[in-house]
């Protein structure tokens, strides 16, 4: 049942090596095999439509817990130039890839080059108990990998394997309903426990394992593990604890190079491998033979930044989640997808909307229609303006192709979307399209500099100011953020752990899609051409605009969702939380204020700039005056800043007012800016 998804070919090879009573004996310890690796995630991969799997001739996906073997041809740096955006994608997923050099036994052996590509599920795929078997490194090396008990029993040495089966049959099956973290492997002269340690349980694992290993992790042993290429010795074990991720799937380097047998497994339980290994292991090794080497396997510095961003990931992925059939609009889902509806549906938009503009030039009398395109031209302005909306149609086309790669959104649930909203009359909301894509001139774009100028410098001066070192940054939350270009600006200051938040899923699709350009600069279109008022030249109207004009950072973290709710459990967590453009957003000002006080910590400072317009049905509108006095009963103390940050607004209190544009054409013939309010209060 299981077999049949592999290679007739190497089914045969695998069946000679490898007698039917040995294969049902492998079969045995998973009694809950339903399919193959491969059978749950070829789908996975093909729904998703990763670039990269388009780059290569041929793949197959061949080892166990979402690591993945890609057969490829071409060289690797041939497959890296090809495809930057689809290793971007991957390395976005939390995937990590890695080189090496693939021999494959198809009746001859052949050496290409291969992807190996480890993912970190999470909640992205279940795979459940299954095995699979394919090719690896060793030349005419065969593997079999149990998803769940992780065992890897090398095949290539048929004597060896036969009598490893034949003499510890009962021990083998122990060990895997065990889940035992051992690799037993023959290192040239000696024979070796290699110890997979368990994400889940790592420093115990540690502190059982360090004090067998009192050689392994010195300076004069050549066979040391490596981490990230560097060799690490043992009075660095302690500095690296806190940055370890141990990984129970596979042995280490120098096993799987040198060791024709290799069992691996993982558990939590630290009692139990120090009990099994005494007595099993011993059996398993031939007690004939002593252990002489120990090796912690797969030990990797965790970027702390990587960590965030997939913790926070799984967490986006829970709250995607719905029960079948629901229609809640403020579903996440639910926004998910009608931001989806609404940028795929960019093109009719807007050509219906330059349809209305020629319909109404056509009622100017004909004589008049005359002079007009003798001069101007209009109907050609018409012509090109719908020519250049097909333009920013690639664009539009890319943030929605992105997005549900990021989301995991199947076509077939997008299509089923559309044509039921569409059904009901239900139209897109093309202005938010608009604005989310216009913000890439804002916040991303040379032509956006001027406005970051006159809203960034007071908030950036602030957090520059204060007291910090990279070991220890300060927390900093930045909710509604947009594009996030001022929470990559605090970024780069150093010494901050940045944290941005959105509501807006069209502010997050194109944010999503955004972080994912891997080139300056790489990307065009014409943010203008939807509203023809205010322009000094035609050209101005249809200019194109280029972005990003730096890339994004992988450090800041974006929490997608209502700020008032999806921070529950960050009760005094922050240092610092930035405001800008944000608190007139609030439906209820009072649960924007109560949330602020809960979030920081005592003594955080909360920063704000922007104006009070107030919009979406507001509970409550408050001048100034009353926002202070409420704040400051709530628990803040408003602080003296300084006065390039304007000029005092109100006498006796410490707000200072300043004008700053806000979504301005920098061509365009208006101008359109408030009068900002700016302030840094401190929490009692």
């Amino acid at each position: 049942m299981i077999l049949t998804d592999l290679p007739q070919e190497l089914i045969q090879h695998i069946i000679y090596l490898c007698d039917n009573e040995t294969l049902r004996s492998i079969m045995a310890v998973t009694p809950q095999s339903q399919q193959s690796v491969l059978a749950v995630l070829k789908p996975e991969f093909q729904k998703r439509n990763f670039g990269l799997f388009k780059s290569l001739k041929e793949y197959e996906i061949c080892s166990v817990a979402g690591k993945c073997i890609c057969y490829d041809t071409p060289t690797f740096k041939r497959v890296i130039a090809r495809d930057v955006a689809g290793i971007k994608q991957y390395l976005e997923w939390g995937l990590d890839l890695r080189r090496h050099t693939l021999w494959k036994h198809n009746g001859h052996i052949t050496e290409e080059n291969v992807f190996t590509v480890r993912w970190h599920f999470g909640s992205v795929v279940t795979l459940g108990d299954a095995v699979v078997l394919g090719g690896y490194s060793d030349k005419a090396m065969l593997f079999v990998d149990i998803v769940g008990s992780n065992m890897v029993a090398s095949l290539s040495k048929v004597s060896m394997f036969e009598a490893f089966r034949r003499l510890n049959a009962g021990a083998l099956k122990r060990l895997i309903e065990a889940g035992l973290p051992l690799t037993i492997g023959e290192d040239i002269n000696n024979t070796v426990l290699h110890v997979a340690l368990d994400n889940r349980d790592a420093s115990a694992v540690l502190e059982f394992i360090l004090p067998l290993t009192p050689e392994l992790y010195n300076e004069t042993n050549t066979d040391n593990e490596t981490v990230l290429g560097r060799e690490i010795t043992l009075p660095f074990m302690n500095a690296l604890r806190p940055f370890i991720k141990v990984d129970g799937i596979s042995p280490s380097s120098n096993g799987r190079r040198l060791s024709p047998l290799y069992i691996a497994a993982s558990t939590q339980d630290v009692n139990t491998v120090l009990s099994l290994r005494i007595y099993d292991a011993g059996v398993i090794i031939d007690e004939s033979r002593r252990i002489t080497h120990v090796f912690v396997t797969n030990i990797t510095l965790i970027d702390p930044t990587e960590s965030r961003q997939q913790e926070e990931y799984s967490r986006l992925q829970a709250r995607l989640q719905r029960s079948t059939g629901s229609s809640d609009t403020s579903h996440p889902r639910q926004r998910l997808l009608t931001a989806l509806h609404a940028f795929h549906r960019y093109k009719e938009r807007n050509l219906a909307e330059t349809k209305r503009w020629r319909d109404w030039y056509k009622k100017i009398p004909k004589k008049q229609r005359s002079i007009v395109e003798s001069t101007v031209k209009y109907t050609r302005k018409l012509n090109t303006v719908e020519h250049l909306f097909e333009t920013n149609e690639r664009l539009a086309h890319e943030i929605v192709k992105h997005g549900m790669q990021f989301y995991n959104i199947s076509q077939t649930e997008l299509d089923q979307f559309v044509e039921e909203n569409e059904k009901q009359g239900i139209n897109t909301d093309k202005t938010s399209v608009s604005q989310a894509m216009k913000h890439f001139v804002r916040d991303w774009a040379d032509e956006g500099h001027d406005e970051q100028q006159d809203a960034f410098p007071c908030i950036l001066g602030s957090l520059a100011n204060m007291s910090r070192t990279f070991e220890h940054p300060l927390r900093v939350l930045l909710p509604g953020a947009g594009l996030g270009r001022l929470a990559h600006e605090v970024n780069a200051l150093g010494g901050f752990e940045v944290t941005m938040n959105e509501w807006s899923m069209y502010m997050n699709l194109a944010y999503r899609y955004l972080s994912s350009l891997s080139s300056v600069n790489s990307k065009t279109f014409h943010p203008h051409i939807d509203w023809w008022s205010h322009h000094a030249t035609t050209a101005d109207l249809q200019r194109s605009i280029s972005f990003p004009d730096t890339l994004a950072s992988p450090s800041v973290l974006l929490v997608e969702g209502d700020f008032t709710t999806v921070f529950a459990e960050d009760t005094g967590k922050y240092d610092v939380i930035v405001t800008l453009f944000f608190i007139d957003t609030a439906r209820n000002l009072v649960s924007y204020f109560e949330n602020i006080h809960r979030l920081l910590r005592p003594g955080g400072q909360w920063i704000n700039l922007g104006p009070l317009l107030y919009g979406s049905a507001p509970f409550l509108q408050l001048s100034l005056d009353e926002i202070v006095a409420l704040t400051e009963h709530i628990g803040f103390k408003f602080q003296e800043t300084d006065p390039s940050c304007g000029g005092i607004t109100i006498p006796g209190l410490t707000v200072r007012g300043k004008e700053v544009a806000y979504a301005r054409n920098g061509k365009g013939l208006s101008k359109n800016a408030y009068q900002a309010q700016f302030w840094v209060a401190r929490k009692n």
